[in-house]
């Protein structure tokens, strides 16, 4: 799939010396709590996880946190997220944990000796009204092809929102890990505005396929790191490359990651002839 959705932003470009630095690899850091928390909603339950980091030349599989207590708080209620023991490093929320938006989420872990915290507010997430298809080659004699998708929405006026958008084909996501989370985007130009068949992308499919495309709000926090996350991902070392730097964290206390708060929006189609 080729992605349309762009990332709105100003970059400075700056000009600095350089020299060679030798770093020691293997004793470069002590291991940090790694954070990967997500909270929605939709009704199913929510899952963070917890790893540490390893040094350079360690290899295998992240040491799993499994004895952390892990919590999330809002409306002035506390919830306790449980360790699945089938899955190490995993805390699912309980059954009465609804999460909804216009609402600040406080994530508080205490793991060996340490304490963390997070915040994260959920704004709404406007619906998406329709998706639309195009198709961009006429031989479907395999039952396929290449085809462009369109979205269109109500903005909402008044305030600055961010959104993260991505993509199922057959309930399959695109994007399944921290370095390829989808399309970020503001409504710095957007704002109000009814976006009216905006492309998507260009997707290879077949005659029958349902694509989904999931809407999610975030703060501002969120945004700045999943742009990031982005611009990490995508550094190849070329000329007008910027620089590789360290991921900004929203989380307090010495570890690392992410915690944010999504209100999601989706809607499908089936790619017809």
């Amino acid at each position: 799939m080729k992605n349309f959705l762009a990332i709105l932003f100003i970059s400075s470009l700056l000009f600095s010396c350089t020299e060679k630095i030798q770093l020691d690899l293997a004793t470069l850091e002590e291991p940090f709590l790694i954070v990967d928390a997500t909270i929605d909603d939709r009704p199913s339950a929510d899952i963070i996880i917890l790893n540490y980091s390893s040094n350079y030349y360690a290899g295998g599989s992240p040491e799993a946190e499994t004895t952390a207590q892990v919590s999330v708080s809002f409306n002035d209620s506390t919830y306790t997220f449980v360790h699945l023991d089938q899955k190490p490093g995993y805390y699912i929320s309980p059954a009465n944990f609804l999460p909804r938006p216009n609402y600040n989420y406080i994530l508080e872990i205490e793991a060996k000796g340490k304490s963390y915290r997070g915040e994260s507010y959920m704004y709404p997430v406007p619906t998406i009204d329709s998706i639309g298809q195009k198709r961009l080659d006429d031989d479907i004699t395999l039952g396929g092809g290449e085809i462009e998708i369109t979205i269109s929405f109500q903005e909402p006026p008044g305030i600055r929102n961010y959104y993260l958008f991505r993509e199922s084909v057959n309930d399959t996501f695109y994007y399944e890990n921290l370095n390829e989370y989808g399309s970020v985007f503001d409504d710095f130009i957007l704002d109000g505005q009814y976006a009216d068949l905006i492309p998507y992308g260009i997707f290879e499919y077949l005659i029958g396929d349902t694509i989904e495309i999931f809407a999610h709000s975030m703060d501002e926090t969120a945004y700045e790191i999943y742009n990031a996350l982005l611009t990490e991902s995508e550094f190849k070392g070329g000329f007008f490359d910027s620089p590789s730097n360290n991921v900004p964290s929203n989380i307090a206390g010495g570890a690392k990651g992410l915690f944010v708060a999504h209100a999601i929006n989706s809607r499908k189609i089936v790619i017809t002839e």
